[in-house]
């Protein structure tokens, strides 16, 4: 059995390097779903994804482990 064990750390310090914005659509086309797509794009009607980042520094642990609520495949 396997188990992610964690522990908070007092800081992470660093910065996002990509991301991109997403939004979901109901559509009948593909042609539909990018019209309504751009429409929530330019008004500023989507959210921001995380791609990838760059951890500089962190701080020390603290306080009590815990579980995170992961199922892991043997």
């Amino acid at each position: 059995m396997k188990f992610k064990v964690c522990k908070n750390l007092e800081y992470v310090q660093g910065h996002l390097t990509s991301g991109h914005g997403a939004v979901i659509v109901e559509a009948e086309s593909e042609e539909e779903a990018l019209k309504l797509a751009k429409e929530a794009f330019e008004d500023d009607n989507y959210a921001v994804e995380v791609d990838s980042y760059k951890i500089e520094d962190c701080g020390d642990f603290y306080g009590e482990a815990y579980f995170d609520n992961v199922d892991f495949e043997d």
